[in-house]
């Protein structure tokens, strides 16, 4: 089973606090769901065309046996790495607390 509507809207609440309203219409963090995984993007929009940019940021994603989530990072080419600082398998609010400190700056720079 996928991500509750609760916990979606945990996290796309996260997303909209991460977006700086003033730039919202230019700049702001979204979330995509596939299936158990939720990526977070960043998305920025160009001016000569209006097209938007989109980086990961951060997956998180969920074990359907243990309703526990597992944060990855992404490396440079944008591939999924395991973020090493944080066991996997932990409640969803830790991963969301993780990506509000961002201690190591491998999320939000």
């Amino acid at each position: 089973m996928s991500a509750s509507a609760d916990e979606l809207a945990a996290i796309a609440e996260r997303c909209e606090r991460w977006t700086h309203a003033e730039h919202a219409d230019v700049s702001r963090v979204e979330l995509e769901v596939d299936g158990d995984d939720v990526r977070i993007v960043e998305a920025s929009r160009f001016a000569t065309d209006g097209e938007w940019l989109r980086v990961p940021a951060a997956l998180l994603r969920r074990d359907a046996t243990t309703a526990t989530w597992t944060l990855y990072c992404f490396d440079v080419e944008s591939r999924p790495e395991l973020f090493d600082e944080l066991p996997s398998g932990r409640p969803l609010e830790e991963l969301l607390a993780v990506l509000d400190d961002d201690p190591t700056e491998v999320f939000w720079g």
